[in-house]
């Protein structure tokens, strides 16, 4: 798992992730909520990221199992409340850089809406 810059609210990520639920947690904080996967041939990509994410974790078994998760912060929701994020789940013909380059430009309609 690995957190993001500025994410998970007061307290910070350490505080929301402890071990990083299992799988592993990095110390290396990331700029971007943006996770992504390509294809074995390099022609599709996937990707997702959510508004306010304070984590991201990937695992990769290729041919065929590849998780990607880009997670929000929603806070405490009390019983009966509710919490929105808004974020985008991409697929993608191209490669994954060029993925996260169209997904990184603010106010262009791939970006995650503010």
């Amino acid at each position: 798992m690995y957190p993001v810059r500025g994410g998970a609210g007061p307290g910070g990520w350490k505080d929301r992730v402890g071990d990083g639920y299992g799988w592993g947690l990095s110390e290396h904080e990331l700029d971007t909520g943006f996770v992504g996967l390509v294809s074995l041939d390099g022609h599709w990509s996937t990707g997702t990221s959510w508004q306010g994410a304070f984590s991201v974790s990937f695992n990769s078994k290729p041919p065929w199992h590849g998780c990607i998760h880009s997670t929000p912060y929603l806070g405490t929701i009390p019983p009966g409340g509710s919490r929105e994020s808004r974020g985008r789940i991409w697929y993608f013909h191209g490669g994954i850089e060029a993925l996260a380059k169209l997904a990184a430009v603010p106010g262009s309609p791939a970006s995650v809406p503010a």
